[in-house]
């Protein structure tokens, strides 16, 4: 019986995957010895079969031979294949496009029920915010902010840092809530405990705190 849902862990990009430092935060948050099956979501970017060959070379460095792709179609059998997935990855691409294939699917329900059930997952980039608290569409002054799969307590943004996370702040503000953020900067990652606990990865992460309307940021320098 599973006691609590695993880690997260978010990526900026996908090198962490090839890197120690990477390798080690993966085994964290897999937190088993073996994986069955290893998932692929590429919803945020059509499907592009050259990024799943990508995931498909990571996971062999795990020793995880036995991959799948989860198609944005999601017919009975990618429902089948999630079921099955020990470690899902959400991949990079578009934040707003991923999540209408989440929404006009059952993949979003689909995704916070093997959360529950104890599967590891990652988002890379776009991923990475999906599995974020919200977002707003890019380049649309005035938009509104969208719910988004809410399985990190933040709102998430990744590779912004030479903007000042001038994107994740905005997003924040337009909240008009009190609520956390965490920006993932280029070449790093985080893993997201179920207490709370964030662990920056190879690059400090940038952490961001929603006060009656006055954002702050400190720096999460890793381990």
């Amino acid at each position: 019986m599973i006691s609590a849902p695993r880690p997260i862990l978010l990526l900026a990009d996908s090198r962490l995957l090839f890197l120690p430092e990477g390798r080690a935060a993966v085994r964290s948050a897999l937190g088993r010895e073996s994986v069955r099956l290893a998932a692929y979501v590429g919803a945020s970017n059509g499907d592009l079969v050259e990024y799943y060959e990508i995931f498909r070379a990571a996971m062999s460095g795990f020793g995880v031979d036995d991959s799948c792709m989860v198609s944005s179609a999601f017919d009975d059998r990618d429902a089948a294949l999630l079921e099955s997935a020990d470690l899902v990855l959400l991949s990079g691409g578009d934040v707003a496009t991923g999540w209408k294939v989440f929404s006009r699917t059952r993949m979003a329900d689909a995704l916070r029920q093997r959360h529950r059930s104890g599967a590891t997952l990652i988002g890379v980039s776009a991923g990475a915010v999906l599995l974020g608290q919200f977002a707003m569409p890019a380049a649309q002054d005035g938009a509104a902010v969208f719910k988004l799969l809410r399985l990190c307590p933040f709102v998430v943004d990744v590779h912004d840092e030479r903007q000042q996370w001038k994107r994740l702040v905005h997003t924040m503000r337009a909240l008009d809530v009190d609520i956390e953020g965490l920006g993932i900067r280029t070449g790093g990652g985080a893993l997201c405990w179920a207490d709370g606990r964030i662990d920056a990865i190879r690059t400090p992460a940038d952490y961001f705190r929603s006060r009656g309307g006055d954002v702050t940021c400190r720096v999460l320098s890793p381990a």
